[in-house]
């Protein structure tokens, strides 16, 4: 039923259902998490979806559900919370390192997004084939923001 309302945009109803699953004292699945954080990715959800993380910690935090933990903070404007989610996922793989990269582009941190990069390199192997570092990157390294500027100065 959540995944019905989920594919068809009712967000609000989404949420309704996970409140009631929850308050019925079920424990949702991996699945469910990922839904309801699809759901929140509106920054008017914003304040659910950090109730949903509180108890996605107390039940055990999954790659895939970090991974859209991190999207969820991205799509809500949330790039502080973002560095933080990466940060405290003790497992990563390609798809936690290209969400981050991508909200710091989105943000307009492009010399922080050529960091990262750089840092999944060296951390986690190549980047996976169908992620093209030239065509990404070749916008990311440029100054974006007065902060880039800054740190590219001398």
């Amino acid at each position: 039923m959540i995944t019905v309302y989920s594919q068809n945009g009712l967000d609000s109803e989404v949420i309704q259902l996970f409140q009631l699953i929850s308050q019925d004292g079920l424990i949702p699945n991996k699945v469910t998490y990922l839904v309801i954080l699809d759901a929140c990715c509106n920054s008017a959800y914003l304040a659910e979806g950090k109730r949903i993380h509180s108890c996605i910690w107390h039940h055990g935090l999954d790659i895939s559900v970090g991974n859209a933990l991190i999207n969820m903070y991205n799509k809500c404007g949330n790039l502080e919370d973002v560095r933080e989610m990466f940060d405290e996922m003790c497992d990563r793989n390609v798809i936690s390192w290209t969400t981050l990269i991508s909200a710091l582009v989105q943000h307009d941190y492009g010399m922080d997004a050529l960091q990262a990069f750089h840092q999944m390199q060296r951390t986690d192997g190549r980047p996976s084939e169908w992620q093209t570092a030239e065509q990404k990157w070749s916008r990311a390294s440029r100054p974006r923001n007065d902060r880039d500027v800054a740190e590219t100065r001398p």
